[in-house]
């Protein structure tokens, strides 16, 4: 029998014994991909004690004499949108992974919380439990990285930095490069978008302007050893895609390993990275669930637009 409870600190005496046989952590937040090592059960739990603060939570599986699993989330930009940043459960044990993350949604939900997303290797063995417990493919997402030598030369196209004031513009490249199908459920509107945005640490914002629009927008992070960037294309830029890889790439000179992740539909941008030389090393599946609201509850958070913004 196995039940499910909200993290404290009482259960990180269970999570250090040697009883505490948790497989590999299967979440794969930003910072992951970046080659971050992930973290042992009583860290994970550690991070995310509830007196730490109220951008965290943990819940954990408690069975007979040890623990079946844990399951962490954060805050994504703003708190209408969460994501979980670790799910480790025993070897072979599904169901408590679906458990877990019922537990999760229900508690968020109640909170007001809106969405909470979690991301998966394409063949996790836990997919299916996500599925199970409500959540669903959003959009897929392929992972390159590059150790050596960039294939592509240094390219006329400039890049400038971009703060808070462009954040509309921002939004105006996401609708007119993303997928409908992905915008309904991501960011129907300007605030869900900001909300949905991956909270990446001390990121560097670069755009490529043209005609007072937006048509590139270039996230770069370096978490330690390496660097980790994403490159969102105009459709109507889709032909400079080379150019702004090779920009993105002499900025990022000096980082190696060097990783990129690349949506499904941004094809433009993977044909440029492959050509300059990096390798696709991962498949992710981005997945989401919406969260039923209970009635008359609002979360308390005050409307606002140049606060929390995805730009650094």
């Amino acid at each position: 029998m196995t039940g499910t409870f909200p993290l404290n600190p009482v259960h990180l005496v269970a999570l250090v014994s040697p009883l505490c046989d948790l497989q590999a952590d299967e979440a794969r937040p930003w910072e992951r991909l970046a080659g971050q090592s992930p973290p042992r059960p009583w860290e994970a739990a550690l991070e995310h004690l509830p007196l730490l603060g109220q951008r965290r939570k943990g819940w954990v599986a408690l069975g007979i004499a040890r623990v079946r699993g844990l399951l962490t989330a954060r805050r994504r930009r703003l708190g209408l949108a969460w994501e979980v940043d670790s799910l480790q459960v025993a070897p072979g044990d599904t169901d408590t992974a679906a458990r877990l993350l019922e537990a999760a949604s229900r508690q968020l939900s109640q909170e007001g919380v809106q969405r909470l997303f979690l991301r998966l290797e394409a063949e996790s063995p836990l997919l299916r439990a996500a599925c199970r417990a409500g959540f669903f493919p959003l959009r897929q997402e392929r992972l390159y990285r590059l150790e050596g030598e960039a294939a592509l030369s240094a390219t006329t196209d400039h890049l400038v930095p971009i703060a808070r004031a462009h954040l509309y513009s921002l939004y105006q490249l996401y609708n007119a490069s993303v997928p409908s199908s992905v915008r309904c459920l991501e960011g129907m509107t300007l605030r869900d978008w900001q909300a949905a945005q991956e909270p990446w640490a001390q990121p560097r914002d670069l755009a490529l302007w043209e005609g007072g629009r937006i048509l590139a927008w270039a996230r770069m992070a370096t978490p330690g050893r390496g660097a980790i960037f994403t490159l969102m294309v105009h459709p109507e830029a889709h032909a400079r895609s080379r150019k702004l890889v090779a920009a993105v790439l002499e900025r990022l000179q000096d980082c190696r390993p060097l990783h990129c992740l690349v949506a499904a539909y941004q094809a433009a941008v993977a044909g440029a990275l492959e050509e300059a030389g990096m390798e696709p090393v991962a498949e992710y599946l981005l997945l989401m669930r919406q969260l039923a609201q209970p009635q008359g509850r609002k979360l308390a958070e005050p409307e606002r637009v140049g606060g929390a913004v995805p730009a650094s």
